[in-house]
């Protein structure tokens, strides 16, 4: 009696959980079928690839050291210039300078 009862329960609900599955997974498979990469997409991947190829040698090439070094030249360039505003110019010599001041000496450097 037992049995089938489980029968009578079971067999319906598997019918349905079918159902169920059957509309849930409507997405659509196509097996055995392969997208050709066009010429396009083949250079495009090429062009990908030696980017990142590319990339990892400049890694490489700019380590923790090569990276420290680049920035001490920027702040030795940046401290140069504050230097220079810092130290007075020298005395101005010519009458020239002495009446048109700086604008004299504008592009020299």
């Amino acid at each position: 009696l037992a049995h089938g009862v489980m029968y009578l329960l079971t067999i319906p609900s598997g019918y349905l959980l079918l159902v169920i599955f059957s509309i849930c997974n409507l997405n659509d498979v196509s097996w055995g079928t392969r997208e050709v990469p066009t010429k396009a997409e083949r250079l495009e991947a090429e062009k990908k690839k030696k980017e990142k190829e590319e990339l990892e040698k400049n890694k490489v090439k700019k380590g923790f050291w090569a990276r420290i070094f680049n920035r001490g030249e920027e702040h030795i360039r940046e401290l140069t210039k504050l230097v220079k505003t810092l130290v007075p110019q020298k005395a101005a010599t010519s009458p020239q300078e002495q009446l048109l001041g700086a604008a004299v000496n504008v592009g020299i450097e």
